[in-house]
């Protein structure tokens, strides 16, 4: 790649970083080998051997978990020096991030992304955030506090035996800070060119003994993109949020969680809409207002040391008001688990049940709802899980299944096998079968949706009336299914590990668009002849890959992270009509290198290689097409007290703009800027 005028600043801040980290690193050599505080300063065998829950739905060593999973720890977070969740996650093995525009991500593990996409669940503190209206998660509004997040557990590959539907290429879970470890006041502000401004405080305090609570307050103000044609995307925005959490150990055997927030938006953007009037399309500045929040209770009932009840129930409101239409979801969430040990068996059951209210009314945008405006859907569901140890410390088998049952598609059952292999305290060897399905979205059921306009009197439609393309709800349409099979082997020494994923992944019943009888709306004001393109079940597709991660830490203050990706899978020849064809990256990589070469001062630097993609929409291939790009990011931190921290972060450093992904609709094909900003964090 050459660099030419318009790089001359990230090539600048790159030279003093490596310049700075050189000579501090030698300035310091003596302070390194007695620094206690390093943020380097865990071991590989320490960091596989953190507790993690997303797997088993108990706590157990990353080491030790017969699925991809990694994790994304909050001092990862912080040496990224990122601002969002789903930027956090670019650095995963196995995911896929690109940024739509200044408020909007696709965000997907292994293929078939999109603005919503629809095979990742998404899980914030043990609340799912998928919304099934489009079956996605808005990334947008996902936005807890970053020094807030204890981790963020990734599994690659199917979650649905635990997490149910939708878990099907993979499970996000965002878990926050214990309340006891935010104890205190803290204080962050910050501004930059595309970081206009931001603002966080957080108070913690000690109610009572056991009992520990806090309260924090976020505000954000980011400014807008560049359109592909070099206009400004007017797509800035901004976002307020607040709540609050209380953590109480009533006594040995009893615990108590109880949390809230709520947060409202404003988001610019332009907005894209197709007509069946002339010019039968516009491109015109739009407001999405999002408002919503959510409370949540959680109780722990330690029976025994081999015995633990728990019960969680939550509420969660979303509203979301644009030019394309209005929505508003309320959901409430009941969850009871139970595990026990009983002699070389770890059984985890639970049930659960689920309602949801989703109310979506049409707007500028041509959207239909079979004369309904709400429904009301509810999911129930149970699962069971047993952890087998086969030969003691050596071979455990896993068997379990989700059981579901859905308004849509009836009962669901999702089954997996796993093995786990302790070849010895270094080495893991695990596999599985799995078998997961994504239950059809409200959209596929039921909804019409004006895709594009033929115009009149064209060479494409020499007719007198304009021709309407309708995306439309098929009431048959069933659950899209996959058989997963997985292969992993996981490594940790003192200062090394490795962590390498193999898949084959067949897909059965995708979603696909079948073409059928036209007809003349003559009863329509325009009138119009619809060509209706329903949802069907006739889509298959077979994929395999890799994903490589290791970590080599060189020593006390110096640490490398590498990632890479390898994914292949089918793609037909795209139709006119067909709205679901996506090619992913064929190949990903990434490689951090974390520096403290002082107590005093702290570094980073994260490249990022992400090959060629075709997007998901009904555009031709060429305009859905993200060329292949290279990009930086880079953090230098200087700690003038212990509990003050000032940081310079610079993103997306090697070229002006770039595009990393195309909408499937309604938005117009933005790219990302290079950016600065500066940070300062005060802990009192």
């Amino acid at each position: 790649m050459s660099f030419g005028q318009n790089n001359r600043v990230s090539q600048l801040l790159v030279l003093v970083l490596f310049l700075t980290a050189t000579s501090l690193s030698v300035c310091h050599a003596a302070d390194l080998q007695s620094s206690e505080d390093s943020i380097l300063e865990l071991s590989m065998e320490a960091l596989l051997n953190m507790e993690v829950t997303s797997v088993s739905k108990r706590p157990q060593s990353l080491q030790d978990a017969s699925a991809a999973i990694f994790v994304l720890t909050s001092d990862d977070i912080h040496r990224l020096g990122v601002t969002s969740v789903a930027d956090a996650l670019r650095f995963v093995p196995g995911l896929h991030v690109g940024r739509i525009d200044s408020n909007k991500w696709a965000v997907t593990a292994r293929g078939f992304n999109g603005r919503f996409s629809n095979k990742l669940l998404v899980l914030v503190d043990g609340r799912n955030v998928y919304t099934t209206s489009f079956s996605g998660v808005y990334w947008e509004v996902q936005d807890p506090l970053m020094e807030d997040i204890d981790r963020i557990e990734i599994i690659r590959g199917p979650g649905s035996t635990l997490w149910g539907a939708n878990a099907v290429n993979g499970v996000i879970n965002i878990i926050t800070k214990h309340a006891a470890d935010t104890q205190g006041g803290l204080a962050v502000v910050g501004a930059g060119d595309m970081e206009k401004g931001f603002a966080d405080l957080r108070w913690g305090t000690k109610l009572a003994e056991g009992t520990y609570a806090k309260v924090y307050g976020k505000a954000t103000s980011r400014g807008e993109f560049t359109l592909a044609n070099g206009e400004d995307a007017k797509d800035d925005w901004n976002m307020f949020r607040g709540g609050f959490l209380i953590n109480s150990q009533r006594n040995e055997s009893e615990t108590l969680t109880l949390q809230g927030d709520i947060y409202n938006g404003l988001m610019n953007q332009k907005t894209s809409i197709t007509s069946l009037e002339f010019p039968y399309s516009s491109v015109f500045d739009d407001e999405a207002k999002v408002s919503g929040g959510h409370m949540l209770a959680r109780a722990v009932h330690t029976l025994s040391s081999d015995s633990e009840l728990s019960f969680q129930v939550y509420f969660d409101r979303a509203i979301r008001d644009e030019a394309v239409a209005r929505q508003a979801t309320s959901t409430i969430d009941y969850d009871f688990q139970h595990q026990f040990a009983a002699s070389k068996h770890m059984i985890v059951w639970g049930l659960g049940y689920r309602f949801i209210s989703d109310d979506l009314t049409e707007k500028s945008a041509h959207i239909k709802t079979e004369g309904r405006t709400d429904v009301d859907l509810n999911v129930f569901s149970a699962f069971v899980q047993d952890e087998i140890d086969l030969v003691e410390d050596r071979l455990a088998l896993t068997l379990g299944s989700k059981f579901e049952h859905n308004d849509y598609t009836g009962l669901e059952i999702q089954p997996s096998v796993r093995f786990l292999w302790r070849a010895s305290n270094e080495h893991r060897v695990w596999t599985s079968v799995s078998r997961a399905v994504r239950t059809p979205m409200r959209a596929e059921n039921e909804f019409e949706v004006l895709l594009f306009s033929l115009p009149p009197n064209t060479p494409t439609n020499p007719s007198p009336l304009p021709v309407g393309v309708m995306v439309t709800g098929n009431e048959d349409f069933g659950s899209e299914e996959l058989i997963a099979y997985e292969l992993g082997y996981r490594f940790a020494k003192s200062s090394f590990s490795a962590d390498v994923a193999a898949f084959y992944n067949d897909y059965s019943n995708l979603q696909d668009n079948s073409v059928g009888d036209t007809e003349v709306r003559y009863w329509e004001d325009p009138m119009y002849v619809a060509q209706p393109t329903p949802f069907v079940n006739t889509g298959s597709s077979n994929q395999y890959g890799a994903e490589l991660a290791f970590a080599w830490q060189t020593n006390s203050w110096l640490r490398w992270d590498l990632a890479y990706s390898y994914l292949t899978e089918e793609l037909d020849d795209v139709d006119v009509f067909d709205i679901s064809d996506e090619l992913s990256p064929e190949h990903m990589a990434s490689l951090v290198v974390s520096l403290q070469p002082a107590t005093t001062v702290s570094m980073s630097a994260g490249l990022r290689y992400v090959d060629q993609c075709i997007s998901r929409g009904p555009l031709s291939a060429e305009e859905r097409t993200v060329p292949c790009y290279t990009t930086m990011d880079a953090r230098i931190g200087w700690h003038f007290k212990e509990n003050l921290e000032l940081s310079l972060v610079g993103q997306n450093l090697l070229e002006e703009n770039h595009l990393e992904y195309v909408a499937e609709s309604f938005t117009l094909a933005t790219e990302v800027p290079r950016s600065f900003y500066m940070r300062l964090q005060w802990g009192f």
